[in-house]
């Protein structure tokens, strides 16, 4: 079993390299947990991150000029015209289109993690002052993957 915080279409090639791909009797734990599947696609448990979520996790974001994105099963959605280097790459690791979407054009049944995603710099000023996130946390799970990522997902999911 492969357990990571990347998207199934992220570990694929993992899965087909050790011979794994398309088996029920097989599993992949994906976005932190967030996803639980067999490697023959069916799901077995998803938490998905509430659009209300997304919404009050992107207006600080946007105040203080972070690139932020949110990621479905299959795609990567960011509201920044400027797309960041980060998720570019995000994009080229996990084998997921990027689409440039407002808050309001964003799918609302269909997102399972967002990421606040930017320069080390920033995400240290951020992790400095917490203030407009704080009170997220009461329905948010937030974990600095890196130091250029935080991650957050729906409340349990770690």
């Amino acid at each position: 079993m492969i357990s990571t915080g990347r998207p199934y279409t992220g570990i694929k090639s993992i899965l087909t390299e050790l011979g794994l791909q398309d088996q029920a009797d097989q599993y992949a734990i994906c976005f932190g947990g967030a996803l639980v599947q067999t490697t023959d696609g069916r799901i077995i448990n998803l938490r998905p991150l509430a659009y209300k979520s997304y919404l009050k996790l992107e207006a600080p974001t946007k105040m203080q000029q972070l690139h932020f994105q949110a990621v479905t099963r299959e795609r990567i959605y960011t509201a920044n015209r400027n797309i960041s280097r980060y998720t570019v790459y995000e994009s080229l690791i996990t084998q997921q289109e990027i689409f440039y979407r407002t808050p309001s054009e964003m799918p609302k049944s269909s997102l399972i993690k967002a990421m606040i995603i930017d320069e080390e710099s920033k995400i240290n000023l951020l992790l400095g002052n917490w203030s407009a996130f704080a009170p997220l946390e009461k329905e948010i799970n937030f974990c600095q993957s890196s130091p250029n990522y935080i991650e957050a997902n729906a409340l349990g999911v770690k």
